[in-house]
């Protein structure tokens, strides 16, 4: 049934937090703890999509104490959303207050004013509950899609990974692929690692277009395919592990051992012969699936097309050699304005540092000047902080700062090139560019990225730096 949102009242029970007073407290817990309850997230994706999951009723109980009106026993959050959505003042002297006053009059507009629920006791809706909240219950509640169903659905929405994409080629040439997939399931981000590198292009004349389109530099798709079979199937070897190719002379050494199947060259004669052989190979393996982990689109920088897709003319003596594509050695691009003395002289210095001879400070500095840059802006714009220590208190976590910037600059979340920085806001883990894997590159010696990986993860941020220091350099900062 359809229920006035005026009418349905926040559970002061809600085991989202601990047991309060008052609707108005329960209000304030849900939305003064962002990080855990993501409300104003929430919030913006139901103005986007124009309403709520119509998949998914509220479950309410009547007000024993108060004829007429409910409470929310599952969906809270919601109801916290459209209610801060209709009240904006509800998000006062928080950080997410100015985001909420911009979405407002959109959501308005929608004219949502009832939602759909199902009224029970809280007895009985405790076990519908416990299904969408616990651990999948072996079964009985929701289960999270794995890294292979979550590569599966961005390849859906045409930002296939390169593992995924290669494989697709390998496919459309007529070699079976199910052993290769499962082969490399458990280690597809390491895979993901080396057909990222600048080196697929340089060396073996492959790339990789951001909608999972494979470029063969001669055009010849065909021995394209074949190169990527052999280099699946030697990395799906249960000797083939991460510690082959951390390094970014590791990766070129293995990628160097498939050049005599570079695209580069003039498709051989017999490069039929060739993907029947690698045919044959996968053939004589058997099936599986796969379980997979997307580090996400290629990194800005990275030769994402080093060739044609078409093949060579008829009638041409030679095939035409693509050159490779440069990658930026520098560490830092350029185009920053920075008034922040300190911060500047930092940016002059990351401008000049070599990521492939200094790869280890590398890795580190991205993570480095990506706290301090936000934190400059938080300080200089002055955002409210909800914890009492401010921005520099030490638990105060480096996404949650990211995501009041983001709040300050993209409060409607409109701009593309800023995708990469709200995953950063928004907790996502396994990406390149994400703090976990940020900080694995500082703290395990095992996990660096590529020098070519490495800029590519400040190329990622590059948007965002400029846009934070153009705001500070509007305000007079």
């Amino acid at each position: 049934m359809d229920i006035d949102i005026s009418s349905i009242s926040l559970d002061v029970e809600n085991f989202r937090h601990k047991k309060v007073a008052t609707e108005r407290d329960a209000i304030l817990a849900m939305l003064s703890d962002e990080r855990s309850h993501k409300v104003s997230d929430l919030a913006r994706d139901i103005v986007e999509l124009r309403g709520l999951d119509p998949s998914s009723r509220l479950i309410v109980m009547d007000d024993l104490s108060n004829p007429g009106q409910f409470i929310a026993l599952e969906g809270n959050r919601r109801i916290t959303a459209l209610k801060t959505l209709i009240n904006p003042d509800l998000a006062l002297n928080l950080t997410t207050h100015s985001l909420f006053r911009r979405l407002s009059p959109e959501f308005l507009k929608l004219g949502i004013s009832t939602v759909d629920c199902i009224v029970l006791d809280r007895k009985s809706a405790s076990a519908w509950i416990k299904r969408k909240h616990y651990n999948a219950m072996g079964g009985r509640g929701v289960i999270q899609w794995n890294a292979t169903a979550t590569a599966r659905s961005e390849a859906a929405e045409g930002r296939p990974p390169r593992w995924m994409a290669a494989l697709q080629l390998i496919a459309q040439q007529g070699i079976p692929t199910e052993a290769m997939e499962e082969d490399i399931s458990s280690k597809t981000t390491t895979v993901e690692r080396v057909l990222t590198s600048s080196h697929m292009g340089s060396i073996l004349g492959v790339g990789f277009e951001r909608d999972g389109t494979v470029t063969a530099a001669n055009g010849d798709l065909s021995g394209a395919a074949s190169l990527l079979s052999a280099m699946l199937l030697a990395m799906g070897r249960p000797d083939f592990t991460e510690t082959k190719v951390t390094s970014a002379t590791l990766q070129k050494e293995f990628i160097e051992g498939f050049e005599h199947l570079s695209v580069h060259k003039k498709a051989p004669a017999n490069s039929t012969q060739a993907s029947a052989a690698a045919a044959a190979g996968g053939q004589a393996r058997g099936n599986g699936t796969n379980q997979a982990n997307s580090s996400g689109p290629p990194p800005a920088g990275s030769p994402s097309g080093t060739g044609a897709q078409s093949q060579p003319a008829a009638g041409s003596s030679a095939t035409a050699r693509s050159k490779p594509v440069r990658q930026r050695t520098k560490l830092a691009d350029t185009g920053l304005r920075i008034g922040n003395h300190a911060l500047n002289k930092l940016y002059s210095e990351l401008k000049k540092l070599n990521v492939d001879t200094n790869p280890h400070i590398g890795a580190a500095m991205v993570r480095v000047f990506f706290e301090k840059a936000t934190m400059v802006f938080l300080e200089d714009m002055a955002v409210p902080c909800r914890n009492p220590n401010g921005w520099r208190d030490f638990n105060v976590k480096l996404k949650d700062k990211t995501a009041a910037a983001l709040n300050v600059v993209d409060a409607g979340k409109t701009n593309p090139k800023l995708q990469y920085v709200w995953e950063i806001a928004n907790g996502v883990q396994g990406k390149l560019h994400t703090l976990d894997q940020l900080n694995r590159a500082i703290h395990d010696h095992s996990a660096l990225p590529s020098a070519s990986e490495i800029v590519g993860i400040w190329d990622r941020y590059h948007d965002y730096f400029k846009l934070i220091f153009e705001t500070l350099e509007k305000n007079g900062k």
